[in-house]
């Protein structure tokens, strides 16, 4: 016996909602990627920026 997937909702204002989470998600997934490995390249190449951002 199968149980059936449920249909995805209709409804254009839950749809256009769930387009705007996805993109906002995707771009702050990108935004902390990008500062995650720049932090430790920063650290170790380019100490005067990083005792200045510290001070």
């Amino acid at each position: 016996m199968t149980v059936p997937h449920p249909s995805p909702p209709r409804n254009a204002a839950y749809r256009e909602l769930m387009r705007q989470k996805n993109s906002f998600m995707i771009s702050m997934t990108i935004a902390f990627m990008v500062l995650f490995f720049l932090l430790p390249l920063l650290a170790g190449f380019n100490k005067p920026l990083m005792y200045l951002i510290s001070a």
